[in-house]
Formats: structure tokens, C-alpha cells, sequence
């Protein structure tokens, strides 16, 4: 919805305006009326479907392995033990897949000292922990769980025609003394181009470390069409 000009508060205009144009999501959670508030830009981020939420609906949402750490850090901050915090975590987005996002909190008291808000920001981070910076291939953490779900895929609907491959630079350090760092970071990367170029469609190419790839390839019916790959 536009915002509407209010002379009478242009602090608040200018709050607002900064907030709409921020690519960071934005959450108040009113602990009087246990009510969460959440921005545009947050609601697309996380998949929640209302600017008028709760903390379940959110929490639903997060990975089971970082849910705990999370519900520990709120209640810290609810029981007034902790100020502010800030944590990198997963939740699932509306398409479901899981997307890394950094969380800021932050916690305001009435005048008797209770806290009666918790209020903070959640920023985007999937691309800077999904992607290998050298390659721009997916990295490790983004194979696994792209394979995770490729898998749960194949129980939901009987559908196992894809390959896992592993693939390794032979001599890799020697080549990499002769050529110099540098030499051997060129390589990797055309490597990465190599792999992109081969790929057949939704199949995966992705960077573990070192000279070391990994292939979630689509389409292969038997172990001989990975080979063929």
C-alpha cells in the first residue's frame, strides 16, 4: 500500500518510507497482546501470508536444527536476561526451500522495567552462505540440502531418475605449484563453466572444496547415463 505524507509526523513518514524502500524484513512481537507484526519484505522472505501474525506461525517455519537454538535466545530476551541479539538461521520459504537469514532483536521495556516489545530485523543472507565465491556454483551447504529435497521428491512420487556424481581434479596441486595460486583459481572456474554449460535441465553442479564437485543430475535412468555425463 503507498504511504500517505503525514506533516504532522515526519519522523514517522520518514521511518516508514525507509522501511518500505529497505530490502531487510521488519517485526514487532507485542508481548501484551502475544501479537506479531511483520513487514512486506518480511512476509517474502519467510513465507508468512500476513502482516498480523503470531511466533508459532514464524517458528513453524524455522529448520528443526536451529529452531531450539532460537526459542532459547527469545525467551532471553522476553525474560529481560539479554538486551538485544543476533543469529543466523533457516526457514523455509513459501516456495520450500530454505533460505539462510540473519535475525536481529532488539527489546523495550515499559516504565516499571517489564519488557512489552521485541522488535528487530531479518536480512536475506542464502546467496552469501549458499555460494562458492570463487565459481558462483552452489556450495555445500546449498548441494545438500538441494539433494535432501530432491530426494523427498523422489519417496513422494516414485520419481529416483537422477544421479549423484562426485568429481575430483586429478593432480590438482600439482598442477596448481606449477601454475600458481592464481593459475589454479582459473582453473577451478573454468572448471565450474565447464560443468554449468553440460548441465541438463534442474540438474545441480555445485563446489565442496578444494577440487572437489558434486552433481545432482537429472534425468539419468541408469548408472551408464552418469557415466556417460
Amino acid at each position: 500500500m503507498p504511504l500517505k505524507q503525514d506533516h504532522s509526523g515526519q519522523d514517522w513518514y520518514r521511518y516508514a518510507l525507509a522501511l518500505e524502500a529497505s530490502e531487510d524484513g521488519f517485526w514487532d512481537w507485542d508481548l501484551i497482546t502475544d501479537q506479531l507484526w511483520v513487514s512486506p519484505r518480511f512476509q517474502s522472505i519467510t513465507g508468512l501470508d500476513s502482516a498480523c501474525s503470531t511466533l508459532d506461525a514464524w517458528f513453524d517455519r524455522l529448520h528443526p536444527d536451529d529452531k531450539p537454538r532460537l526459542e532459547v535466545q527469545f525467551q532471553a530476551l522476553r525474560q529481560g536476561n539479554a538486551a538485544s541479539f543476533s543469529a543466523e538461521h533457516r526457514i523455509r520459504s513459501q516456495q520450500g526451500s530454505w533460505r539462510w537469514v540473519q535475525i536481529r532483536g532488539i527489546l523495550s521495556r515499559d516504565p516499571s522495567g517489564r519488557v512489552i516489545h521485541i522488535a528487530g530485523s531479518l536480512k536475506d543472507i542464502t546467496a552469501c552462505r549458499m555460494a562458492d565465491a570463487l565459481t558462483g556454483l552452489p556450495n555445500r551447504v546449498f548441494f545438500v540440502d538441494h539433494l535432501e529435497r530432491r530426494i523427498e521428491r523422489g519417496f513422494e512420487h516414485s520419481d529416483w531418475d537422477f544421479s549423484v556424481l562426485s568429481i575430483t581434479l586429478d593432480r590438482f596441486e600439482h598442477f596448481s605449484e606449477i601454475l600458481g595460486s592464481s593459475g589454479g583459481e582459473r582453473l577451478l572456474i573454468q572448471t565450474a563453466a565447464r560443468l554449468q554449460s553440460l548441465l541438463p535441465e534442474s540438474s545441480v553442479a555445485a563446489r565442496l572444496m578444494g577440487a572437489e564437485f558434486m552433481v545432482l543430475l537429472e534425468g539419468s535412468h541408469t548408472e551408464a547415463d552418469a557415466a556417460q555425463f
